[in-house]
């Protein structure tokens, strides 16, 4: 059952963060706490479950970028799953949960916008 524990605080803590970003921004401000708490707790008993460092190290350092990940995207990107029916929408939350580059494309799509603001102004200067 021990060896069952880092697996099973990751879920509850991946559960969390599942509710988390089916929730407006003004009820999030419990389960980023929960989310982290439940998430150290697993990292805290990795040696329970694996016997190999390899093993360990891989599964911590995963655990520590979900950590960074899920804290970006809920506290400080505070993103919002967009809402076609008032229904939660799990899938499009397990998609977010695990993306890591969306913060790239959205710069991108800054850039551009911002390159396309220039552009257009440019001819103003003269």
């Amino acid at each position: 059952m021990a060896a069952l524990l880092p697996l099973l605080y990751f879920s509850v803590s991946m559960f969390f963060s599942l509710v988390a970003l089916n929730l407006r921004q003004r009820y999030r401000l419990i389960l980023p706490v929960l989310l982290v708490v439940f998430a150290l707790l697993s990292f805290r008993h990795i040696t329970d479950a694996f016997q190999s460092l390899g093993e360990a190290s891989v599964f911590g350092l995963f655990i520590l970028a979900y950590i960074l990940h899920m804290c970006c995207v809920l506290c400080m990107e505070k993103y919002v799953l967009p809402r076609a029916t008032t229904a939660w929408d799990w899938k499009a939350a397990y998609k977010m949960m695990f993306n890591g580059r969306w913060r790239v494309l959205k710069d991108k799509h800054r850039m551009s916008e911002y390159a396309h603001s220039q552009h257009s102004t440019a001819h103003l200067k003269k």
